[in-house]
């Protein structure tokens, strides 16, 4: 018997589900959906439009982290794979996944994802390969097994995500609190699954948003090593031009932000 896929999807503010048609432009007749729509606005996609293959939370406040465990929290199929609205699954995306989590045992296995000019996020390699680094692996790449999800209590860490107060790092903290459990994702190999327009709000380091989240998650997984790692980053910013060397004193304010 076939496992049942599950896209989960985080998006906010919809009042309808048209955006899938540009999320799977090759069709859902493989896999089914769970979506779960965030407002602050009062804003709620219809229950009316849910059906065999689709289902809708509507979720009210923010939180990328909150709502990636609510779904986790109320998934159904075997296979879990995390999604936003701006991506777009490949076609045979879903025999790929499958296949893949048949042939490992693996509780989390990361797939390639592109951009729209077929450039790889993160290290890519054409063999599967257990993951070391988990430092660039993005939401649209993670998968689990709902029974690994289920034994081990899986949860994003809500402080962290877009609508938090450090809006970025969750994958890395999940998965960072994962590997010094002995657990490694493995990486799929092969052919991308999924592809994402543009860049991510990871890429712009020089903010300072992204700059506290850095350091909180320093400060969290290696302690006084903080401060260090602070001086290190303003050098490399400064050294790509992101920063001016005057403007470095008054991000020393971010250190005491950054504390958790």
């Amino acid at each position: 018997m076939q496992p049942e896929l599950e896209i989960l999807i985080a998006t906010t503010e919809r009042t309808d589900t048209g955006f899938l048609s540009s999320v799977f432009t090759s069709g859902l007749e493989e896999a089914s959906v769970l979506i779960v729509n965030q407002s602050v606005d009062g804003k709620r996609i219809p229950e009316s439009m849910a059906d065999d293959r689709i289902r809708i939370i509507n979720l009210e406040g923010k939180g990328l982290s909150r709502s990636r465990n609510t779904a986790l929290e109320n998934a159904k199929g075997d296979i879990l794979y995390l999604a936003d609205d701006d991506v777009e699954f490949l076609p045979g995306f879903s025999d790929s996944i499958k296949k893949t989590h048949q042939t490992f045992r693996d509780g989390i296995i990361i797939f390639p994802m592109t951009d729209e000019k077929g450039r790889f996020f993160g290290k890519h390699r054409s063999r599967p390969y257990r993951m070391r680094h988990v430092d660039k692996i993005f939401s649209p790449q993670i998968s689990f097994k709902r029974s690994f999800i289920d034994q081990n209590g899986i949860r994003f860490d809500e402080r962290f995500g877009l609508g938090a107060g450090f809006p970025d790092a969750e994958n890395y903290v999940l998965l960072k609190t994962l590997q010094r459990k002995g657990i490694l994702p493995l990486y799929a190999g092969g052919s991308p699954v999924v592809m994402h327009r543009g860049e991510t709000s990871s890429y712009f380091l020089e903010r300072d948003d992204n700059i506290r989240t850095r350091l909180a998650v320093i400060r969290m997984f290696y302690g006084p090593l903080v401060y260090p790692y602070f001086f290190k980053l303003m050098f490399f910013l400064w050294r790509k031009g992101k920063i001016s060397f005057r403007h470095i004193p008054s991000k020393w304010r971010l250190l005491r932000e950054s504390r958790i």
